[in-house]
């Protein structure tokens, strides 16, 4: 998903201030993104490795892919 024609588009549609957050619990994929991000140029990227613990734990805040690991 992360390739360059999809930064590119993503970039046309958020606004000035728009945030873009991916989420991710593998590292090298974490670092796959961030490679491609700084080379696209389209962002500035923040890493947060310190997201409250409460937040893993609640399904509002799950991606489609945990919420399905989760339930295995």
């Amino acid at each position: 998903m992360i390739q360059r024609d999809f930064l590119i588009h993503v970039s046309n549609i958020l606004s000035e201030k728009g945030v873009f957050i991916i989420k991710t619990d593998d590292d090298a994929y974490a670092q796959w993104i961030h490679e491609h991000l700084d080379e696209s140029g389209l962002f500035e990227y923040a890493m947060i490795i310190d997201e409250d613990p409460e937040k893993h734990s609640n399904p509002a805040n799950s991606t489609e892919f945990e919420t399905i690991w989760r339930k295995q």
